[in-house]
């Protein structure tokens, strides 16, 4: 894992080195808006009684030139007593997949005793890459997903 950890800095410093986007603005205190990643369906995912037991996925777009993928934040993650990240999320993997699909996905499974109105979170970490401002480079981003279980349409 920390070779993987390792790995990921590198190339982030390696793409940054060869950006040239000049005075871009990152606001790394936006949460739910990651410039260059675009979520779908959205940041949040609702399961409904049809989906007790299944995986629903966010689909998370993006140019691996422009951000790269860290991983999962483990001091705010909340997956509750209900929800899980299954298959568990692998930057390397997502960094691969979207050098070829443009997307990766994050899997999220709901038990089969999930009672409505559970809910969860994830923040997803990334580097952004193009990022020339001398204060930020090298911060890390944070993006967070929400997921819950409402019967509702």
């Amino acid at each position: 894992m920390f070779k993987n950890i390792v790995f990921i800095v590198l190339v982030s410093l390696f793409l940054n080195a060869c950006s040239d986007s000049e005075g871009m603005h990152f606001d790394y205190s936006d949460i739910n808006n990651t410039i260059g990643l675009t979520v779908e369906p959205s940041n949040t995912l609702q399961f409904q009684d049809k989906n007790r037991g299944d995986i629903l996925k966010f689909k998370l777009y993006f140019s691996p030139s422009e951000l790269t993928p860290l991983g999962i934040d483990s001091e705010t993650t909340n997956y509750g007593s209900v929800f899980e990240n299954n298959p568990p999320f692998n930057p390397i993997d997502c960094l691969s997949e979207a050098a070829y699909n443009d997307f990766c996905t994050v899997s999220i499974k709901m038990s089969d005793n999930a009672t409505e109105g559970a809910s969860g979170s994830i923040r997803l970490m990334f580097y952004y890459n193009l990022d020339n401002i001398e204060d930020t480079i090298g911060e890390i981003k944070y993006h967070q997903l929400k997921f819950e279980y409402r019967n509702e349409p």
